[in-house]
């Protein structure tokens, strides 16, 4: 994990989005970025362990598909 993340940001309603164009082929969810809201910290740990979970299985099923 890293302490730095440098991105080109695009404010969207739940968070931003990660604008810079060595990302721009990948699908949109992976440059998604989401702000944490106050919650305990078991929903935290939840949330950063399936969120990205759920949303890959969708990327994979449209993936199979295609």
């Amino acid at each position: 994990m890293s302490s730095l993340l440098i991105v080109k940001a695009r404010r969207t309603r739940s968070g931003f989005a990660n604008e810079q164009p060595h990302r721009q082929a990948l699908n949109p969810v992976y440059n998604q970025y989401f702000e944490a809201q106050t919650q305990d910290a078991v929903e935290r740990e939840n949330n950063a362990l399936f969120r990205p979970l759920l949303i890959a299985s969708f990327v994979l099923d449209s993936y199979v598909r295609e």
